[in-house]
């Protein structure tokens, strides 16, 4: 009995050891770099009259589309870079579509009618569903936009007293360094020129060498368990 009470426990531990060493190693394993990107949710209000972009907001950029959007439709604006797809029409009162483009866009407005819906995109994005009209029909659709702000960039040059201050710093820093390795027991660490990032080890390896080592052990452990119950 106490025979049988001991390899069962083996077996656990085993087994939980296994388990255990299987999480580590699909942790340790990189996950999907893509990702699908969100909608941002719109505000809407409804507008009245036959405004364009320049009414309805600070807006550089205005594409119209001049009819009632038709799915499946890619519409390239004449004077900017702007694409957009139609997609999902949906037909009712009120109709619907959605859409997607290439370029964010910070509001889209839908008429119909007297007036028309407002939908503002706060950030811009690049995807918009079920947008809806007033009515069961759809006149024409603005997508108003600003181009993105620009980026800057700063340059330095090296000069004779900049080579020159970099060296000092260079010395200072190591045997700063030196001194503290030495009373505190910590391994040393190179200090990287100007400009670069210090290199430092993956944290994958040693997950992985653990995970398979339990993976092992759990093994040898459920290995044993069954040779101790029949014995």
């Amino acid at each position: 009995m106490r025979q049988g009470r001991s390899g069962l426990r083996y077996m656990a531990v085993g087994l939980g050891s296994m388990a255990a060493g299987a999480l580590l190693i699909v942790g340790a394993l990189p996950g999907n770099a893509g990702s699908t990107p969100q909608q941002t949710t719109p505000s809407s209000s409804v507008v009245t009259g036959n405004p364009d972009c320049g009414d309805l907001g600070d807006f550089a950029f205005e594409f119209k589309i001049d009819e009632q959007p038709v799915e499946g439709m890619v519409y390239d604006d004449p004077d900017s870079a702007l694409v957009v797809t139609i997609t999902d029409v949906t037909e009712g009162d009120p109709m619907t579509f959605s859409f997607t483009t290439n370029i964010p866009v910070s509001a889209v407005f839908v008429k119909a009618g007297p007036g028309g819906i407002l939908y503002t995109f706060d950030p811009p994005t690049t995807v918009g569903t079920n947008l809806a009209s007033p009515k069961s029909d759809i006149s024409h659709v603005s997508f108003c936009w600003n181009p993105p702000p620009p980026t800057t960039t700063t340059t330095s040059t090296s000069t004779t007293s900049t080579s020159t201050t970099s060296t000092t710093v260079a010395d200072t820093t190591s045997t700063t360094m030196g001194a503290t390795t030495t009373s505190a027991g910590v391994s040393p660490t190179t200090v990287p020129p100007p400009g670069e990032l210090p290199r430092t080890g993956s944290t994958t390896g040693p997950m992985l060498g653990l995970g398979a080592a339990l993976l092992a052990g759990g093994a040898g452990l459920v290995g044993f368990a069954r040779r101790f119950r029949h014995s």
